[in-house]
């Protein structure tokens, strides 16, 4: 379906619904969602409010698994970490010998242009490291992140 939007004025229809995809998007202002996302920006609402009025209504929330959050806490941790560990380490690696040499070659990561494209990096030992400490990054913390 397709229509004016209703969160600014237009002349012509660019506000598209997909009922049968469960969402919406207006190509002029760029909004979209499902309809949870539209009551909220129709009614003006913010994310709490709207699920109190969804609760209101009958339908019922659970509350998050905590465990499920400190999951995504950790996982959003190590990802910061990476990239912090990417800055100090602006060039693609290739380990000559040992273990990592064997490591990427198991992994089919035999040239540059590879290496690059598994984000494989070099970096000074003690530079990563004090620049974790400098940013409060908890040795095990690091570990796991990789």
């Amino acid at each position: 379906m397709v229509g004016l939007c209703p969160f600014h004025g237009e002349k012509s229809p660019s506000f598209h619904v997909h009922p049968d995809q469960g969402f919406f998007k207006c190509f002029g202002c760029g909004v979209g969602g499902d309809v949870l996302t539209f009551v909220q920006k129709q009614e003006n609402i913010g994310f709490t409010t709207r699920c109190a009025c969804w609760a209101a209504y009958g339908v019922e929330l659970e509350d998050e698994d905590p465990r499920a959050r400190a999951c995504a806490v950790r996982k959003k941790r190590s990802t910061r970490q990476r990239r912090r560990a990417r800055v100090l380490s602006p060039h693609a690696a290739r380990p000559r010998e040992g273990a990592a040499k064997e490591y990427c070659e198991n992994r089919g990561i035999t040239t540059r242009r590879s290496s690059v494209r598994a984000r494989l990096r070099t970096a000074e030992w003690d530079a990563l490291v004090d620049e974790l400490r400098r940013n409060d990054v908890a040795a095990e913390i690091a570990v796991k992140a990789g």
